[in-house]
């Protein structure tokens, strides 16, 4: 999905993971669109799929990501710059992360 001037391109795709007693891992990746030279995929977004997602650019960098069921609700808004989510916490936890600048806000309620 193209951000509202086009610099930006957001995918949301699942992961199985498990076997037949797993589940779907949702993730949300983010890369410029015309910049070849720079053609980094960046993920800011990582949970359980709960069966309703959908994806909104609110501005030129900040995405609203709905990932919700009637019993669990991860929808959150980024801000694709220096922000991620991840459903479990483990990735602002990481030591791949430790030196990095990003904020991992909680998913709104």
């Amino acid at each position: 999905m193209p951000s509202r001037n086009g610099d930006y391109t957001a995918e949301i795709y699942g992961v199985p993971y498990g076997g037949a007693a797993g589940g779907v891992t949702i993730w949300v990746d983010v890369k410029k669109t015309n910049a070849p030279e720079d053609a980094t995929v960046k993920t800011i977004y990582r949970a359980e799929h709960h069966g309703n997602n959908h994806l909104e650019w609110d501005s030129e960098n900040t995405l609203r990501i709905e990932n919700w069921n009637e019993y669990t609700d991860e929808t959150i808004t980024l801000n694709i710059d220096d922000e991620m989510y991840d459903g479990w916490g483990w990735a602002c936890k990481s030591l791949r992360m430790k030196d990095q600048s990003v904020r991992c806000p909680a998913p709104e309620k």
